[in-house]
């Protein structure tokens, strides 16, 4: 096991061996990612007056769970970030417009998942059709990473710079990664593709409907809650940032509020979740509307 006992007061919280792949696919290298992890992980575990040192079964159960709940989070937030990409309109709006279609976040995306070790050159991209406005675009809403030569990070091999060295597209983050090469983003976009191609069909001129109010409004009601997430977020970086200057004399004061941010962020995103779920069905019903029509 890996000892994490300065994170929490029980002695015995620490991460089993055989969930040391599955965190490391979700948290990567990152240490700030850790350290969120770790704090959820030891909030979640049963504390020793709960459970019997002599009960190593169900201890050892307890500490299980409390991790793959703590490492779900990263996971489904890499499922609802990737998704939304592929419905750029409905994002809200940072600086510029987005530039990108769904066709061609998908491109980007299985670029990532081919490539070997899954750093795609800008160059390539460009040949395939996403050109840098798209890749520029896709960099100020933080959906791709871009990364340049660097001597300092050892997560890339030097040969996938190439013999000149050049700048390459990776995912924002490992759990992110996990969900381009294993998810099923695919499915997600043949769906907004068939929605597409339905809203573009030309349709009789006809008033607004009650299915197509509610569904703006639940666009409208995303938007909202997607702009708290990067509020939180936000907020959780920055402590983030400052973690490593804090000292022991200023106590548990900085894990409380990273305890409180990262419930407000899970109860944002798991209704961001329900939210999308109530569109979906919303948009089902306008598309056996509007085919009852024709």
């Amino acid at each position: 096991m890996v000892n994490t006992t300065r994170w929490g007061k029980d002695k015995r919280f620490t991460l089993p061996e055989d969930l040391w792949q599955a965190a490391y696919r979700r948290l990567g290298g990152n240490v700030g990612a850790w350290r969120i992890r770790i704090l959820a992980a030891a909030r979640n575990f049963t504390p020793a007056s709960e459970a019997s040192e002599s009960d190593d079964k169900k201890l050892q159960a307890n500490l299980k769970q409390a991790w793959q709940e703590a490492l779900e989070e990263p996971w489904a937030e890499a499922i609802a970030r990737i998704d939304k990409a592929f419905q750029p309109k409905a994002l809200r709006l940072i600086r510029h417009e987005p530039k990108w279609t769904a066709q061609q976040w998908s491109t980007v995306l299985r670029a990532i998942e081919e490539a070997p070790h899954h750093a795609v050159p800008v160059a390539s991209l460009l040949a395939k059709g996403v050109g840098d406005e798209v890749v520029e675009s896709l960099l100020e809403y933080n959906f791709i990473a871009l990364r340049n030569p660097s001597r300092l990070a050892q997560d890339l091999p030097a040969e996938v710079y190439g013999e000149e060295p050049r700048k390459v597209v990776t995912a924002v983050n490992a759990a992110q990664l996990e969900y381009i090469c294993h998810g099923d983003w695919d499915q997600v976009f043949q769906q907004v593709s068939a929605l597409e191609t339905t809203d573009s069909s030309p349709r009789p001129s006809r008033s607004s409907s009650p299915t197509s109010d509610a569904l703006r409004a639940v666009s409208d009601e995303i938007k909202a809650v997607e702009g708290k997430i990067e509020d939180v977020e936000r907020q959780i970086s920055e402590a983030g940032d400052k973690v490593n200057g804090i000292t022991a004399a200023e106590g548990e004061g900085w894990q409380v509020k990273f305890a409180y941010w990262q419930q407000e962020k899970q109860q944002l995103v798991e209704k961001e979740r329900q939210l999308r779920h109530k569109e979906e069905q919303l948009r089902e019903k306008e598309l056996l509307l509007l085919k009852r029509e024709e």
